[in-house]
């Protein structure tokens, strides 16, 4: 049976049967909830604080996740027989992987980790102002420091003084810029949420509002390098890997685009994230009968993502300018 099948399938008493302590979902081994991370076993049981919308296929798909990984259930030893040597070394790295993997996601749907939308708003407005009126400041004073300069050369000159009309100036279309496109991302996280509400987890919400906590909103940052991403480079990385995805990326970008931006990530030696203006808005519905299995597969790939992240290979040569 097709993954995306068993992801699409709704797990019922008949559809999960337990046999020999293990359990079987749509023909497929899966680890018992018992023997998942608490915080599933408290998501199964309905005593997490989560939302999501089908939490009984959340879990299943956590279910076959766990077992995959802790039983090395994976092609790469169904398909070559000569590596079966290593399973018994791999699967203790594995099982350390899908026991961190899922003991972060089983935490990132908790509703308390979710951005709280009106806060951002109500911080953009106040560093808005506050910008503003630094700008207006240094504005006034360089102009008082031009007008001074001018003054002593004319005095140098032995002119007569003179005062010179000075039409106001605007603020500088940087910062207005600047302004515009931070209140952007911020409904480009609103529409999203609209969109997928508490189905992915709260790194997705995040990440895709990282900007407004750049130096400014187009700022290219090394998840894997800079230090302040370090303590989320993880997830965040995860998150936009699971990109590959692509009719959940069409989406993303479909929302980002009617504000004019796009949002971009590249791998090899840092992990770049960063958004750029666009030029063109574009529209992309999901196909309903085909949502829910796109996103599981996001889910899906979101988990093998973060559980892999620290085996990738990284090299600076990528993004280096050639000689």
């Amino acid at each position: 049976m097709l993954l995306l099948d068993v992801l699409n399938a709704q797990p019922t008493t008949a559809a999960a049967e337990v046999i020999a302590g293990e359990e079987v979902i749509a023909g497929e081994n899966a680890t018992p909830i018992a023997e998942l991370p608490e915080s599933w076993q408290a998501i199964a049981q309905g005593e997490s604080n989560t939302r999501l919308s089908a939490p009984q296929v959340t879990v299943a798909m956590a279910q076959l996740f766990h077992y995959k990984l802790t039983h090395c259930d994976l092609d790469l030893f169904k398909e070559r027989p000569e590596l079966s040597h290593l399973q018994g070394c791999t699967r203790d790295l594995l099982s350390q992987l899908a026991t961190e993997t899922l003991e972060f996601y089983g935490q990132d749907f908790r509703v308390r980790r979710y951005p709280d939308f009106d806060t951002v708003f109500r911080e953009l407005e106040k560093r808005d102002l506050e910008e503003r009126h630094l700008e207006k400041r240094d504005i006034e004073e360089k102009e008082l420091e031009e007008r001074h300069l001018e003054e002593r050369e004319l005095e140098k000159r032995g002119l007569e003084r003179r005062k010179l009309a000075r039409a106001p100036k605007p603020l500088a279309p940087t910062a207005r810029e600047q302004s515009i496109h931070r209140f952007n991302i911020a409904r480009i996280g609103v529409d999203l949420f609209s969109e997928f509400g508490y189905d992915l987890p709260a790194s997705f919400y995040h990440v895709h509002l990282a900007p407004l906590q750049r130096d400014h909103v187009f700022e290219e940052r090394a998840l894997r390098l800079d230090p302040r991403d370090q303590h989320h480079k993880r997830p965040w990385d995860a998150v936009l890997h699971a990109g590959k995805v692509f009719a959940i990326q069409a989406k993303i970008q479909s929302i980002a685009s009617q504000y004019g931006l796009s949002y971009q990530h590249s791998g090899g030696d840092s992990h770049i994230s960063a958004i750029d203006k666009t030029a063109g808005a574009f529209e992309y519905t999901l196909n309903t009968p085909k949502r829910n299995r796109w996103l599981r597969s996001y889910l899906w790939t979101m988990w093998y993502e973060y559980a892999f992240f620290d085996l990738i290979p990284n090299t600076a040569y990528l993004t280096q300018s050639l000689r």
